[in-house]
């Protein structure tokens, strides 16, 4: 199933070319409980825009067995973070391009979305339990043609 847990948070498409935010979204599977292979949506994200990095930082641990993968469904679903254990302690953090994340996409300096597309994050056990945030670095490019990421 995919849940829409993005509680509109949408990266706006009117930000300064070249401007650089960070987006913030809060789950909570304690009020909504997510099953394994589930799909949450986390952020919209523009066309044009470039993913830098995705941090999670663990709030509350699962209690078991729990990793999620961040990416793009329909597309790469863990080319941002590969793995993360949300079964960890308090204030752990999983960052992209960190070794413990297992993705390569820090090497070529974040996602390209080249059309308008949703960051989601890939179940690969249940919740009932978990807390975590999730922050995303976003850049926003002038409107490129012949781009691919493998350029950027």
């Amino acid at each position: 199933a995919v849940i829409d847990m993005s509680r509109g948070v949408k990266v706006s498409s009117d930000m300064s070319q070249g401007a650089s935010r960070m987006v913030h979204n809060r789950i909570n599977t304690a009020i909504t409980n997510v099953a394994s292979s589930d799909t949450v949506t986390l952020f919209t994200v523009p066309k044009h825009t470039l993913v830098r990095r995705v941090i999670i930082i663990v709030r509350t641990a699962e209690g078991g067995t729990l990793t999620v993968d961040v990416g793009r469904t329909g597309g790469d679903v863990d080319e941002l973070i590969d793995g993360a254990n949300l079964n960890a302690a308090a204030d752990t953090a999983y960052v992209t391009g960190e070794a413990s994340t297992a993705e390569a996409s820090l090497a070529i300096g974040g996602v390209l979305v080249e059309a308008e597309d949703t960051i989601d994050m890939l179940f690969n056990n249940a919740a009932d339990a978990a807390i975590f945030d999730v922050y995303m670095e976003i850049t926003t490019l002038p409107i490129l043609t012949n781009v691919s990421a493998a350029s950027v």
